[in-house]
């Protein structure tokens, strides 16, 4: 009886140990829905990330899309300090002390994070690790700039809105556009373009365009229908727009 009743808390334990362990890196995230930490295997890629069981990174950030971060990384070493005695990452061409969490700001992609690290057993002999992590930042805002063009008269009057847009780090996504508040069409394509036609008669008309990029950031852009009968240039912010010919 009391076998049976060993070998059940025996196999309990086990399950639980288990199940512990694959709920370790999400539990780690638990009270921040806006971050996502990389560790012991657990990316927003798959299991990709290889590390040492006596020392490695722990990396903190806001996610975008597409496997891009939106924030700065911070960077903190797991490690026993009563073993570990010095640790080194490799950032910006050369070997760095570690002496608490720092940030990771430069812009772009790191398929490679390196350190080093020396324990009391290995004495002055470093010993190497590194982690292909695709860590992928941008935290800038695409550029956009809204252009309308009005084309034929009276009942075959329409408008073309345009919207230039671009991003140099991640590039461009898509863009929608919007009259008076409700979106009207979504873009992929370059040039970004929607037709209003037929133009409504007697109403305010406020055109906006918002950009985003693949990894999650926008901008926007916006103009309203100026009086009738006026030829103006309007703009907002860093944006402008061209309105030709009798409105």
């Amino acid at each position: 009886m009391n076998t049976n009743m060993l070998r059940k808390s025996l196999v309990i334990g086990i399950i639980l140990l288990f199940l512990s362990t694959i709920c370790l890196p999400v539990l780690a995230s638990e009270g921040q829905p806006d971050l996502i930490i990389i560790n012991m295997g657990f990316t927003p890629y798959g299991d990709i990330c290889n590390r040492s069981d006596d020392c490695y990174p722990l990396f903190k950030g806001t996610p975008g899309c597409h496997g891009w971060f939106i924030s700065p990384l911070i960077v903190t070493f797991i490690f026993n300090p009563e073993d570990i005695t010095e640790i080194q990452s490799w950032l910006n061409g050369s070997w760095v002390p570690y002496d608490g969490p720092f940030n990771i700001t430069e812009k772009g992609e790191l398929p490679l994070f390196k350190w080093r690290y020396r324990t009391i057993e290995s004495g002055s002999e470093w010993i190497y690790d590194q982690c292909y992590c695709p860590i992928k930042l941008d935290f800038d805002k695409p550029s956009v700039y809204i252009n309308i063009e009005r084309k034929g008269f009276l009942f075959w009057k329409k408008y073309i809105v345009t919207a230039d847009a671009s991003d140099s780090m991640s590039g461009m996504d898509y863009v929608e556009f919007y009259l008076n508040g409700v979106l009207q069409f979504n873009d992929t394509v370059f040039p970004y373009q929607w037709t209003l036609k037929p133009v409504p008669r007697g109403q305010n008309l406020t055109f906006k365009v918002i950009a985003y990029d693949f990894a999650g950031n926008s901008n926007d852009d916006q103009v309203l229908k100026p009086n009738v009968y006026s030829n103006c240039l309007l703009s907002k912010g860093v944006g402008h727009a061209k309105l030709y010919g009798i409105l």
